[in-house]
C-alpha cells in the first residue's frame, strides 16, 4: 500500500485540504482546515495529523512533517509512520495569504512496516 504514488497522492490531497486564497478579500472567507485529516480507502484508513514545519525557505519552498497512522481493512492495530513534503509558496506578508504549489513528497518512514505486512 506504501508505494510511492500513492504516498505522493496522499500528500496531495492532505495539501488540497488546507486553506489557500489568492486575495486578500478570499482569506477572510477560507474555510479553517480541520485536523486530523481521516481519508478512508478500500484497504484501509488512513489519518494524517496536523503538518508541523520544518523549514520554510525565504518564505518560498516550505517543508513539512506530519504523522500518520494507517489501519488495514480488518486489523485493528494501526501501522505508524512520518511523511516528509515539500510544497512551493507565494506568501503575501501584507495580506497574510500564502498560495501552495508544485507539491513533492520527500520521504516517508514506516518503522514498524514490515514486508509481511505489504501486499504481494
Amino acid at each position: 500500500m506504501a508505494t510511492r504514488a500513492g504516498l505522493t497522492f496522499l500528500v496531495s490531497t492532505i495539501f488540497t485540504g488546507l486553506p489557500r486564497s489568492t486575495h486578500a478579500a478570499d482569506a477572510e472567507s477560507a474555510p479553517v482546515a480541520s485536523w486530523p485529516h481521516t481519508i478512508a480507502t478500500d484497504d484501509a484508513t488512513i489519518v494524517v495529523y496536523l503538518p508541523q514545519a520544518i523549514v520554510w525557505n525565504e518564505y518560498r519552498t516550505l517543508e513539512v512533517r506530519m504523522a500518520v497512522s494507517m489501519t488495514k481493512q480488518g486489523t485493528k492495530t494501526p501501522v505508524l509512520g512520518t511523511l516528509e513534503a515539500s510544497v512551493d509558496t507565494h506568501a503575501d506578508v501584507d495580506t497574510r495569504t500564502v498560495v501552495f504549489s508544485n507539491r513533492k513528497l520527500l520521504s516517508s518512514r514506516f518503522p514498524h512496516w514490515t514486508p509481511s505486512r505489504r501486499r504481494p
